[in-house]
């Protein structure tokens, strides 16, 4: 069995390594975190990365002092944006040349990185700018989720679910994602 590039190192060991390079500015961090996901994601497929990352992202944010949120949008953005990088950075990048290549079109790494590499730095240098010279984090998610739109593809269905599941494990049942957002806004239950 092959062994994973982060074996044998510590979460602890690592998360202190980003902070060496990244220093304790949130603005710097979190570029470090979107640019080392971006470039690993491309090759390493998102869900592992991301799954392998998220502790060592908190450790992060614990060894700054700072809520870790922010930092864990720049881990999630920087896998799905490193995703479109090359074709095997994404299961749906795998699937849709495979579907290409049945219908008889052939497209190499060389073809699918002339347009990936030039959308993703630009989704990532223009968001890093807007948040830069605003001042404001926003602005950066802004961009960012105009750019990758997947997180928000696969965050709302999955809230939803998760939150249905959880109402069920304690006695409620939940038949729809209205109900959810109204339970929201409840200041009492019965």
């Amino acid at each position: 069995m092959k062994k994973l590039f982060l074996e044998g190192y510590s979460k602890n060991a690592i998360a202190e390594a980003f902070v060496k390079v990244g220093g304790n500015s949130l603005f710097g961090m979190y570029t470090l975190i979107v640019f080392a996901s971006v470039v690993i994601s491309a090759f390493v497929d998102n869900i592992p990365y991301v799954a392998t990352m998220l502790p060592v992202v908190s450790g992060i944010a614990s060894s700054m002092g700072v809520e870790p949120y922010l930092l864990y949008f720049g881990l999630l953005i920087g896998a799905t944006l490193g995703g479109n990088l090359t074709p095997v950075g994404a299961s749906a990048n795998i699937t849709g040349i495979g579907i290409l290549q049945k219908e008889g079109y052939e497209v190499s790494t060389k073809d699918f990185m002339r347009i990936g590499v030039p959308f993703t730095l630009a989704a990532i240098l223009i968001s890093l700018a807007a948040w830069f010279f605003s001042g404001d984090p926003h602005r950066l998610a802004e961009v960012l989720v105009v750019a990758s739109p997947c997180p928000l593809i696969l965050a709302a269905p999955v809230a939803m679910v998760s939150g249905m599941s959880r109402a069920s494990r304690n006695g409620i049942v939940v038949k729809t994602g209205d109900v959810l957002e109204k339970l929201a806004t409840a200041k009492t239950g019965a």
